[in-house]
Order: C-alpha cells, then structure tokens, then sequence
C-alpha cells in the first residue's frame, strides 16, 4: 500500500461511496486507496492474500460512514464509543490460556508482519446453564502482536458478541464489530452491522508512513493501521484508521512479530458465553518482504479454567482454525437454536 495515497485518503476522510466499478479487478491502486481498499497483492508470491482480496473488490459492497470521520489520532481519543478495558493473559508453554483460544503464527525473519485477516460467520450464543452470573461475552479477532517478546502492544480487530439475563430470565443478546490497542478501553465501530449468521471479514493493514513533505507535516513520521470490516452478508464495508505511533521509540516498541486469529472472553467481569464452535477461515498474513505465513505451523492455544477446556483450538489445514466450547451447553436446548 502506497504510504503518499494513504497519506491522501487518511487526510480526506471519506464520507460515502459504493465500490461498483465495472471492472474492480482492473482498478488502479490510487482507485482502490480512493475507496479505502487495499492494493492488489502480488498473485504469484501471495497467494492467500491474493485470493481474498480478489473475493473482497468484486464483490457489490456499500460503505458504511462514521458519523465522524474514519480517522482515530490514538485509541485513547476515539470516535467510535469506548468499552471496558479487555482482560488478557499470556499463554503458557502448555499452549494454555485462561481468556483466550485460537492461533498464533510467528513471523519466520526479521520481517514484521504487515497484513493479517480471515472470515467467520457470527455464531449464536446462550448463557451457560451453570452459571449463576447475568452477563456473559467472547470475542473473535485478528491481530499482531508482541508475542515473541511479551510486550503488551497487541493491536486486535475483529467482533463481539454479548448476552445479559435479566432478573426474569429474559435475554438480551448485542454484536458489534470493534477494535483495540491492548492496554487502553477497546472501541465498538458504530454503524456497522454485525448479526447472528452473518459472514464477516477483517483485514488488518499496518503501513508506515515517511516523511512525505510539508502537504503531509502531521502525518509524517508516523505508523497507521489501516482496518477494513466486511460484512459479506448485508454487502457493506468500513473502515478505521488507526495512529499507532509518532515517534521512533513507539515505533521500535510496535514489533508486530506475530499474527493471531482468536476467540477469547474479553472481560473477565463476563463471563464465558456458550457458543457451541466457531471456525475463523481463509486465514492469511503477509510479512514486510511480502512472504506469506500461515497457519500450518501456528501455536495452538486453548482456553482453560479450573482445569476444564472450556474453549479448544484445532487447524483445519493451514486456512482456518476451529474453535468448540467445552463448558456446559445452554439448559434445555441446544446452542444452535
């Protein structure tokens, strides 16, 4: 992605469009940044990535705009409305975590990762039968991060998915799409919609911006992510971006040596909905140099509590990774429902 383009479209904040080019496929790369897409990836050397963004320009996709404006200077001062702060533990060296499960692949150099994104369907759920709580969540998201070093830099992108019981036994049920830079609230993307059955696709976009001249002053020096939500379903897209650094330190401290697709329990003061399984597909990252890791040779990580597995990761070839609920189902039904 052309940082001088990004640079264009980030300072013009679009409002609305529709990307119904007679012909996407032959669309310029200023035409596809004009409309907050990504660049064509090279066919031959990524393939994956190649493949879903094929999938993603022709398709007939309306825009969903922010009410005011695409641009985030620093999670901390977003547009979209805040959230509770995430819980997040590391896994162990047993492939072990008490919030979170899926899988994590390393990058295989130097390289950082610079482009991560997959496809799921949003799944039903049902508060446990055993739990006496009246709130319960879980999460599923791509992402980059420090994995290999431990620093808690992780940026994640991705849906949520929330159920309440009330004093009656009645139940509410939100989704929504969001995003986060770990350490500070994560941010629900309004506007967008996200549903029970829906196919969505994230792609999470990392682009350094240089030093571009005085037209580009504020921008320059700095490092962005650059976030498309696909809601395949309703046929509509938006897009955040999102400063991540300004200077030099934060953009050494911003390794982005690992990719992840997971599911995880964002707030601890909620529980674990039930979910029954989920399987995050047409999974892809593509490293600085532009190779392409997947997950075939991924670390799994499973979620477990009081010695039960209460969310177990499995690879489905090196494209997906299926995630099933362990916990006990909804009393009286089944999950799918």
């Amino acid at each position: 992605m052309d940082a001088k383009l990004m640079a264009e479209i980030i300072k013009e904040r679009p409002l609305a469009f529709e990307f119904s080019l007679a012909d996407p496929l032959a669309a310029t790369d200023d035409i596809l940044i004009s409309y907050g897409l990504p660049t064509r990836p090279d066919e031959d050397s990524q393939p994956l990535y190649y493949s879903q963004w094929k999938r993603l320009i022709t398709q007939r996709l309306k825009f969903i705009p922010s009410k005011t404006g695409i641009v985030d200077q620093g999670v901390s001062s977003c547009a979209d409305s805040q959230q509770p702060k995430p819980t997040f533990t590391k896994s162990t060296a047993d492939g072990k975590s008490e919030t979170w499960s899926g899988a994590v692949t390393q990058r295989d150099s130097e390289n950082s990762i610079r482009h991560v994104g997959a496809t799921w369907i949003v799944p039903q759920l049902y508060p446990p039968a055993d739990q006496n709580a009246n709130s319960f969540d879980f999460g599923l998201w791509v992402g980059v991060d420090n994995h290999t070093h431990g620093d808690d830099t992780l940026l994640q992108a991705g849906t949520v998915h929330t159920c309440k019981v009330d004093s009656e036994g009645r139940i509410e049920k939100e989704f929504f799409a969001f995003y986060n830079l770990y350490g500070d609230h994560f941010t629900r993307v309004d506007g967008f919609p996200v549903n029970p059955g829906d196919t969505v696709s994230v792609f999470l976009n990392l682009l350094h911006v240089p030093k571009l001249g005085a037209n580009y002053l504020e921008l320059s020096g700095t490092t962005w992510a650059w976030i498309i939500y696909v809601n395949e379903s309703v046929g509509s897209y938006t897009i955040r971006c999102i400063k991540l650094s300004s200077n030099e330190t934060e953009q050494k401290a911003f390794k982005a040596d690992s990719a992840e697709w997971i599911l995880d329990n964002k707030n601890l003061q909620f529980k674990l909905a039930a979910f029954g399984s989920a399987v995050m597909f047409n999974c892809f990252a593509v490293t600085e140099e532009g190779g392409e890791v997947t997950i075939a040779n991924s670390e799994l990580i499973s979620m477990v509590r009081d010695g039960v597995c209460v969310s177990r990761a499995s690879r489905i070839g090196d494209q997906a990774v299926g995630l099933s609920y362990g916990g006990i189902q909804r009393k009286g039904g089944n999950i799918s429902d």
